[in-house]
């Protein structure tokens, strides 16, 4: 059918497009591998990077969490420090003694209570309120009247004795 001379030629042109067609390929793969390699140096890249963080954020939670426990050792410490001196005060408070209060008449006027004990004690002068004799002496108003049962703030006398401290 062809000349024999024709059928080498074909042969010879298919192998050489068979050729080109690899060299193509071969081109494309080289390609495809060069940037295959560019996106896992990239990835690997990303990689130490995010493993880089993640190292420091470990070692920064060892750091909370020892700060951590560093802080409730000391709130501990603290607590028991604090239940040990409120026992004591209680102590002290049960073993001193009440104020003694007796109890003055005046003049077709309510009883008053005047105290008696250990602690501090003014007599109140003309002009002296128990504002004024709290600041005095450092205390509160408050104070005055509880060391003070029965004291009438408003109509203080002239001369009594009242407990400050």
């Amino acid at each position: 059918m062809f000349p024999p001379t024709m059928k080498n030629n074909t042969s010879v042109s298919g192998n050489v497009g068979i050729q080109v067609v690899a060299a193509i390929l071969s081109v494309v793969a080289i390609i495809l591998g060069i940037a295959a390699l560019q996106s896992g140096n990239t990835s690997k890249s990303a990689v130490k990077d995010l493993q880089s963080r993640l190292d420091n954020e470990a070692t920064t939670m060892a750091q909370v969490e020892s700060d951590v426990r560093s802080l409730k050792a000391m709130t501990q410490s603290a607590v028991m420090s604090l239940s040990q001196e409120i026992a004591a005060l209680r102590e002290q408070m049960a073993k001193k003694p009440e104020p003694v209060v007796e109890k003055s008449k005046g003049k077709g006027k309510a009883e008053e209570e005047t105290p008696t004990g250990p602690g501090t004690y003014r007599k109140v002068q003309s002009g002296d309120t128990l504002c004024k004799l709290a600041k005095q002496n450092g205390t509160s108003v408050e104070a005055i009247e509880k060391l003070n049962p029965g004291l009438n703030a408003k109509n203080l006398r002239v001369g009594k004795k009242i407990r400050v401290k």
